[in-house]
C-alpha cells in the first residue's frame, strides 16, 4: 500500500541547513532530465555579485537590506564574515587565494548562495 497516486509527478528536493539557526543556505529540486549537474538552485532573494571574476574586490547587491554575508571556500571554511545593513556591500578579495568561492547573503527573505571566482 502506498499514498502515492503518481509516480512520475514524484521530486526530490535538498535544501542546506544550519542546524543551530535553523537558517536555510540554499535549496533546489533534482532535474530528472539534468543538462549538466541535474540541480536547479532556487535563491531566497535576488542578489548580484561583480565583477566576476575578481581580482582585487567585488561588490555584493540586494534588492533588500542585507543581513550577512559569508564567504566561503571549497573546503567549507568561512573565510569572512560581514553584518552589512544596506543594499550593497563591498568586499575586498586581495588576500583571498585564488579559486571559487560561494557567497551566501541573508536578507529578510532568507539566504541565497552565488558563486565566485577570485583570481
Amino acid at each position: 500500500e502506498h499514498s502515492v497516486e503518481d509516480f512520475d509527478a514524484l521530486k526530490v528536493v535538498y535544501w542546506i541547513q544550519d542546524i543551530a539557526t535553523k537558517e536555510v543556505w540554499q535549496a533546489g529540486v533534482a532535474d530528472p532530465n539534468p543538462s549538466w549537474t541535474g540541480i536547479t538552485e532556487y535563491d531566497m532573494t535576488d542578489i548580484s555579485v561583480y565583477p566576476n571574476p575578481v581580482t582585487n574586490q567585488f561588490t555584493v547587491t540586494s534588492e533588500e537590506p542585507m543581513t550577512k554575508i559569508s564567504v566561503v571556500n571549497l573546503f567549507g571554511q568561512t573565510v569572512l564574515e560581514v553584518l552589512p545593513s544596506d543594499n550593497q556591500y563591498e568586499i575586498n578579495a586581495s588576500a583571498f587565494a585564488s579559486g571559487l568561492y560561494l557567497i551566501h547573503v541573508a536578507t529578510g527573505n532568507g539566504v541565497s548562495t552565488k558563486k565566485v571566482v577570485v583570481q
